[in-house]
């Protein structure tokens, strides 16, 4: 073995424990998606963006080392939430189309 392969091999070795050392308990390496997975809580962990992922919320998390809380990411899942917003909207160009067509019709 020569001194170059095995001075790769500590800094690949130092790169993973630090990547491996933010992975939370319970959360098992799945391969196929390159990601952590807790079956327990069913969510995914990427160690490379550090975001987690629930897959039946479709919301991803990120833990602010600031206040020790997880924190809403993106969610990419429309929601009743965003539905009321499109309830809105619509209302909202009704009303602009009523009036119009008063100001039209007098």
């Amino acid at each position: 073995m020569s001194v170059q392969s095995s001075i790769a091999d500590m800094i690949r070795d130092a790169a993973n424990e630090v990547l491996h050392s933010r992975v939370p308990e319970g959360f098992q390496w799945i391969e196929a998606y390159g990601q952590y997975y807790s079956p327990s809580c069913g969510f995914f962990y990427d160690p490379n963006t550090s975001l987690f992922y629930h897959s039946e919320s479709e919301t991803y998390y990120i833990f602010n080392d600031d206040t020790q809380q997880y924190e809403v990411y993106k969610c990419m899942k429309k929601g009743w939430l965003f539905h009321i917003f499109q309830i809105r909207l619509h209302l909202m160009f009704l009303g602009c189309r009523n009036k119009k067509n008063a100001t039209i019709a007098d």
